[in-house]
């Protein structure tokens, strides 16, 4: 697997957690309905969904949020990088480029 395909993988997997933290919000949301709705029990039913969409938030705000800062930054330098390597062939000093030489090393170890 290259670094581009992992990349890859981790930003749908990221992303993707978006999608699923909504699902388990909305399925808390009709549980603490449907828990307020069927009285005494529902009280403490409702403090624990309560709980539990707090918890969501806050995972929201201090996991995925980073997460996606983090990916977006790694996702421009990524695109630095490629931009400078793209730039190699046309270089003067392309012959004897040591910056080129260690990349193709580790191209040919992967």
């Amino acid at each position: 697997m290259t670094w581009l395909e992992i990349l890859s993988i981790i930003i749908n997997v990221l992303l993707g957690g978006g999608i699923w933290l909504t699902l388990v919000t909305l399925k808390s949301v009709k549980q603490k309905a449907s828990a307020e709705a069927k009285g005494a029990d529902a009280d403490a039913k409702s403090k624990e969904i309560d709980n539990n969409e707090k918890i969501l938030k806050l995972n929201q705000e201090y996991v995925v949020e980073p997460l996606k800062r983090e990916i977006a930054r790694f996702s421009r330098v990524v695109t630095r990088f490629e931009k400078a390597f793209e730039k190699i062939n046309d270089c003067e000093y392309k012959v004897d480029c040591p910056v080129r030489k260690e990349l193709q090393k580790k191209e040919e170890e992967q």
